[in-house]
């Protein structure tokens, strides 16, 4: 069995299934996958993904605003826990620093993923962190701000075995890298298929 940790139902390839959300949902669960984490990119994202979950048993869904996604108004700590309590995310994210790419200034990815890493706290509930080339600022950010007895997942981790250790206690990490996977503890790693930079 398998569970599908990070999915963005709401942007499939229209190339895949004709777009068609239930089709890949059956293409998945042909292949023994049996539990879905829609995860979200924006707040106004979160109502459309909580209907597929209402409509499929096997779909839960996170709340949050991706780091590379630009917003005319960031959102607060109010916000973000608003919709996710709102709507039954049973995750904050996808959250986090991509400092690889230019476009939200890094200021602005720190005090929006400080947001959501309080609100996540507030809730209880575990955070998917998207971290790209921010090492420092996202070990801070974690260690100032997250209950490791609820945890979350690394998603889009580019960096280094030290970090993963460091991070290993805290919940999984979905890997970017090879390197040395094989040096983790086999409860906190997960696997995706991957390109280059995953579709993240």
């Amino acid at each position: 069995m398998f569970v599908d940790s990070h999915c963005h139902l709401d942007r499939l390839d229209p190339r895949t299934h004709d777009g068609d959300v239930g089709a890949a949902l059956e293409a998945a669960r042909a292949r023994d996958v049996r539990q879905f984490l829609a995860i979200a990119t924006t707040l106004e994202g979160v109502p459309g993904l909580a209907a597929l979950a209402r409509e499929h048993d096997d779909v839960v869904i996170s709340a949050g605003v991706h780091p590379l996604h630009e917003v005319p108004e960031e959102p607060s700590v109010e916000a973000i826990m608003e919709t996710a309590d709102g709507h039954g995310a049973v995750a904050i994210g996808e959250t986090g620093l991509d400092y690889h790419y230019d476009g939200v200034p890094r200021e602005v990815q720190y005090e929006r993923f400080r947001r959501h890493l309080i609100a996540a706290t507030q809730l209880g509930l575990p955070v998917i962190i998207h971290t790209r080339e921010a090492r420092e600022d996202t070990l801070a950010l974690i260690r100032e701000h997250v209950d490791p007895e609820v945890g979350g997942v690394l998603h889009c981790f580019t960096e280094d075995l030290d970090m993963a250790a460091k991070r290993s206690a805290w919940g999984s990490i979905s890997r970017c890298r090879a390197s040395s996977p094989s040096a983790m503890p086999p409860r906190c790693v997960s696997w995706r298929a991957a390109c280059r930079w995953i579709a993240c």
